[in-house]
């Protein structure tokens, strides 16, 4: 017998404690109702498909990790094409049908189906039609104002870290692989895990952060450098990571870094000299 399902439905880029409230919602829903819960979302940046894309708060790796924290009994994650995308609301909810879903959680500005023209309405109309449970939930509020993942965005680009992650579930992290650099951290005395940023993923403010970074279960403060190496002549992003009282090699190691603070922003020192005793002031300020 096919498990029935009650399922959040939403892009949930970011993850943000709002999503977090709407999939607790549906476990408790679940749970009532005796039956499994389940989050259904997107793999791949759907706006990138249509070039309306400015990149995602965290791509569809790093959201599968923090959905997965959120224990529901299941994550329904597809990768979508332009060919899903013009499926109608009608035609995309009957797709659902196939994993067994009985109930929706949403929020109440949920959109769906080609040209978003789905609401809540198409919504309560498709359930009443075909005996499924609606449960609509209110936005969740910070200071105010409803916490969105566009809000998020704009404090990332910002810089402002600080206040993204209170409406994060989880503190902003970049996710990547450490590649083999030109070693001049180490040159300088500090050594940097230089990581390769993933192309879809948001361009947050240049700057030096606290970070912090997990290593075989030991958590380190860390200094990171997101952007470019102006003092060297090097543009473009990426990020440095000189890890606190950590000595060893991560090259070819997949590194989550979370960034808990903007400390300064980037800029070009003349003498080495003086970039090795700003790095100094920048690993007291993360430790």
């Amino acid at each position: 017998m096919k498990d029935s399902y009650i399922v959040a439905l939403g892009n949930f880029d970011g993850v943000h404690k709002g999503h977090k409230k709407l999939i607790e919602s549906v476990k408790e829903l679940a749970t009532k109702n005796g039956v499994r819960s389940a989050v259904f979302t997107f793999i791949n940046d759907i706006d990138g498909l249509i070039g309306k894309t400015d990149g995602l708060i965290y791509t569809g790796e790093e959201k599968l990790s923090v959905l997965s924290g959120l224990n529901t009994d299941a994550i329904i994650s597809i990768t979508a094409d332009k060919d899903f995308l013009s499926k109608t609301p009608t035609e995309f909810l009957d797709y659902l049908n196939g994993y067994g879903v009985i109930g929706y959680v949403v929020g109440k500005d949920y959109r769906f189906g080609c040209n978003a023209s789905g609401n809540v309405n198409t919504l309560e109309w498709y359930c009443q039609k075909n005996g499924k449970q609606l449960f609509v939930k209110d936005y969740l509020l910070y200071k105010g104002e409803k916490i969105s993942s566009t809000r998020i965005k704009a404090l990332l680009k910002e810089g402002n870290i600080e206040e993204a992650n209170e409406m994060l579930s989880t503190p902003y992290f970049i996710k990547g692989l450490v590649v083999n650099d030109r070693k001049v951290g180490s040159k300088i005395g500090f050594p940097t895990a230089n990581m390769v940023i993933p192309e879809e993923k948001f361009q947050i403010k240049h700057g030096v952060y606290k970070g912090r970074v997990k290593i075989d279960g030991k958590t380190y403060n860390c200094a990171v450098n997101y952007g470019g190496r102006p003092t060297f002549f090097i543009d473009g992003t990426s990020i440095e990571i000189h890890i606190i009282g950590f000595n060893g090699e991560l090259y070819g190691e997949d590194l989550k870094v979370e960034l808990l603070n903007y400390i300064r922003p980037i800029k070009k020192f003349e003498r080495v000299e003086e970039l090795i005793k700003q790095i100094q002031e920048d690993v007291k300020r993360c430790i």
